[in-house]
């Protein structure tokens, strides 16, 4: 029977626990272990069933892998500089991977994991759940058969406040580097907003498992919070084939807004909006007046886990591996690159709310990123009508 272990069962790691424990028996695969170091991660009536089930508990991978004698899929559920180390440790012990989004935060990085990948003769899938769906990737297969014609520009936009306190909820949020100086480059585009960027490169792609390459960056970056990197982010990317990227992600705002989403191609449009329902329609309009409903990209969520699953038992190549998600990352690091020095919001600027959840925000904010996404511009080219910017 086919042998899983999860690497991080606390936080967003729980729904993976979840799903592993409803489904190990109707889909034919045995948990046969959890890791997790924090003490008291894991939601009291996981912990039960893990303990009835007799499913091990350690806080070391590499314990539990030795211990377990054979693994066929490790699932990593970890911060984002655990990524690389953990992927190419499971490699090595001969089991196939499913890893967190991002795939990582630097170049050499992203080369580790593809020789560690093709020396074990395994497979990597990374956690990017839209690119597994079956809007995304019936939209893709429209893509590469040419019916859109040539893609113009692409354009996201993603409207996310957070609670006070999310950045201080472990060492290494909104941090570039970590204590140890392991690269994280923790940012909207980097981690809660990277599924949007993301799948802009991801559609474009030449293949079904592959994304297009970012040549070109301008990044207008700005910080709310008292943190090390950016919480806001104004984007204008270049692919290969000159095709404009424009990305608008922030944790300063309001209110939520999005995603949404518009990609402009030589013969139509699709656009995605969540205003009407939180999981939104992927909608496409041809010139020739011809209407597709592709669905929504939030049906689906758990076809990642079940893909990696599959890959691990056959071989097969992932939708979304290593090559794939490679493009994201070096598109973040050329994003930190082209942002240069961070612009704070004045302390003038900066006010605090109660709904839904208490966080802090800047007034004129959400509205400046509406009206960049709408012209397709960036923050820069709104002037000082908005807000006055201090460089730090």
């Amino acid at each position: 029977m086919t042998k899983v272990v999860l690497v991080g069962a606390g936080g967003y790691g729980r729904w993976y626990l979840e799903a592993l424990l409803r489904e190990q028996n109707a889909r034919g695969f045995r948990l046969a272990g959890v890791v997790e170091k924090v003490a008291g991660a894991i939601d009291s009536d996981l912990a039960g069933a893990l303990q009835r089930e007799g499913i091990p508990v350690f806080d070391d991978l590499a314990a539990l892998l030795g211990s377990i004698g054979s693994c066929d899929l490790v699932v990593l559920s970890t911060p984002i500089h655990f990524h690389a180390e953990q992927t190419c440790l499971s490699l090595r012990h001969g089991a196939s991977v499913l890893c967190e989004k991002p795939l990582c935060s630097s170049l050499p990085e992203i080369e580790k994991m593809l020789r560690a990948e093709s020396a074990a003769g395994k497979t990597v899938t990374i956690g990017y759940q839209w690119s597994f769906t079956p809007a995304i990737q019936k939209l893709k297969a429209d893509i590469l058969a040419g019916r859109f014609g040539r893609p113009i520009r692409l354009k996201s936009l993603a409207g996310l406040p957070r609670p006070v306190g999310y950045y201080e909820r472990n060492s290494w949020a909104g941090r570039c580097h970590t204590d140890l100086g392991w690269p994280v480059f923790d940012s909207p585009v980097n981690n809660a907003a990277a599924h949007f960027l993301h799948n802009m490169l991801y559609v474009l792609g030449p293949s079904r498992s592959e994304s297009a390459e970012v040549v070109g960056a301008e990044a207008d970056l700005w910080r709310l919070h008292d943190i090390e990197n950016f919480d806001t982010a104004a984007v204008r990317l270049w692919t290969e084939a000159q095709t404009e990227i424009l990305f608008y992600a922030s944790h300063a705002v309001e209110g939520r807004e999005g995603p949404r989403f518009s990609y402009e191609f030589e013969l139509g449009t699709v656009d995605y909006d969540t205003s009407a329902s939180p999981e939104g329609v992927i909608n496409a309009s041809l010139k020739t007046g011809e209407l597709i409903d592709y669905g929504s990209p939030e049906e689906g969520y758990e076809i990642k886990l079940w893909n990696s699953l599959e890959s691990a038992r056959t071989n097969s190549a992932p939708l979304c591996g290593i090559a794939a998600a490679a493009c994201h990352t070096r598109a973040v690091l050329m994003i930190q690159e082209a942002g240069g020095d961070i612009c704070a919001f004045p302390d003038s600027l900066k006010k605090e709310s109660a709904e839904p959840f208490p966080h802090r925000y800047v007034p004129e904010l959400q509205p400046a990123l509406r009206e960049c996404y709408v012209k397709g511009i960036l923050l820069r080219d709104l002037g000082e009508r908005i807000f006055d910017a201090r460089r730090e």
